[in-house]
Parts: structure tokens; sequence; C-alpha cells
């Protein structure tokens, strides 16, 4: 893996602004890990929501706080391809794939069968 494959690490805002990640490795693949959202909270605003319609009845009694719902990506050439990406409000997976457009700006695209048939989020890098 090169340094320019790195610069995808660290914490992510998207453009909503109701969620935030953050972008990890593990051996050579690239995931994402929910790390705060506007609705992942029980009515209390404290308690986690649980992964209620997760498609595997053994992962529905996780939080989806710090839940891994992107993941196995690889990149090549620029771009993190070859990856999946969990919608925890619906249980689907998707195809995913990720482009560094700045040092502070990513784009992420999820997508069913053809990427073109997809829907991209852009997420604004978190400086603290």
């Amino acid at each position: 893996m090169t340094p320019e494959a790195n610069k995808v690490f660290g914490v992510w805002l998207n453009e909503d602004k109701d969620a935030k990640m953050e972008i990890f490795k593990s051996g050579n693949k690239y995931f994402g890990r929910l790390l705060w959202g506007s609705g992942i909270y029980e009515k209390d605003g404290k308690t986690p929501l649980k992964d209620t319609k997760n498609p595997d009845p053994k992962l529905r009694t996780r939080t989806r706080l710090n839940m891994v719902f992107m993941s196995d990506l690889s990149y090549d050439d620029g771009e993190y391809t070859g990856g999946k990406l969990y919608d925890a409000r619906s249980g689907r997976t998707y195809s995913a794939k990720l482009k560094l457009k700045s040092v502070n700006t990513l784009e992420m695209r999820g997508y069913f069968g053809l990427s073109l048939l997809g829907q991209t989020v852009k997420w604004t890098r978190v400086t603290e």
C-alpha cells in the first residue's frame, strides 16, 4: 500500500451533518465505523438503537453506535473499490466505492449492480 492510500484515514462528517464515521484499515482493506448519528439513539437520547433489521438474526441485538457499516474496500489507482455498505435503517447491503476528492472531501457511492445506478454522499474531514 502506498502512503497515498492511507490519506483517507480519519473522522468524516456527512453533508447533512447528521452522521460521523471513522475510516480505518485492517489488513489491506479499508473500513468505516459509525461514531455518531442523529438517528442512532432511542427516544431517551442515550440508549443506542439496535440493528433490528439485520437479515442475520444473530446481529440484531448489536448497537448501531460504533458499528462497522462500510467494509472490504481495496485501494487502486486513487479509488477505494470492491467494498460493501450496510444500511441499518433498511437492513440492506450495497456495493460501495470511495474517492478522495481533496484532503478534506470524500465521496462515498453506494449502489446495486452498476455504479451508475447509485447514490453519492459527500463527507468532510473533521479536524479537531
